[in-house]
């Protein structure tokens, strides 16, 4: 399963697999030792419990219960003032820091402020939605520079995780000479990894 999916999808689409292959294979023994009629016919259990495996893995109806405590919002840092932006308090507190590097990407760095573990960029995602998993992702305390649009995912020592993504980069509004970085973000409550 290389898609990007909860964890609890994860278990229900193994879980229904397994019993799928179970089913098949009682299915199978009873065929062959009935000869081919047997008193009660397997093949709608198996049908219904196979074909509800591609179902949940393209919708999955569940929500994750957190989702109204999510903190999220837009912050801009002005890279000619400052590098960091405080995203979050306490134990759901993130501070990367940006610098300049071209006019479609920021470099970004998790290893100034101890409480950052690292981030990752997800390449496989568009909107903070399509991050199922956030665990499933490879952190790193290296510096990386993100494109516009890129989602970026952060995590803390407190196991907690935000996404980030680049909404735009471009000259300040007023004549002072450097780069503003619009940021949005999103933070999951209580260690979340769904963001769906």
């Amino acid at each position: 399963m290389s898609q990007n999916l909860s964890r609890s999808q994860k278990y229900t689409l193994i879980t229904l697999s397994s019993i799928s292959l179970v089913l098949a294979g009682v299915w199978l023994i009873v065929e062959l030792a009935y000869n081919g009629s047997a008193p009660f016919n397997m093949e709608p259990l198996v049908v219904t419990c196979a074909s509800s495996i591609p179902i949940l893995t393209l919708w999955w109806p569940f929500n994750p219960r957190y989702r109204s405590r999510r903190k999220s919002g837009r912050v801009t840092v002005q890279l000619h003032l400052r590098h960091s932006a405080e995203l979050g308090e306490g134990d759901y507190g993130f501070h990367p820091n940006f610098s300049e590097n071209s006019p479609t990407s920021v470099h970004l760095q998790t290893r100034f402020h101890p409480s950052l573990i690292g981030a990752a960029i997800a390449g496989d995602a568009n909107y903070f939605t399509d991050v199922k998993d956030a665990s499933s992702y490879e952190l790193s305390p290296e510096d990386m520079s993100p494109n516009v649009d890129d989602i970026i995912i952060l995590k803390n020592r407190c196991n907690n995780y935000a996404l980030l993504r680049v909404v735009s980069i471009k000259p300040p509004a007023s004549n002072v000479r450097g780069t503003d970085v619009v940021i949005d973000y999103v933070i999951n409550p209580k260690g979340g990894l769904n963001f769906s």
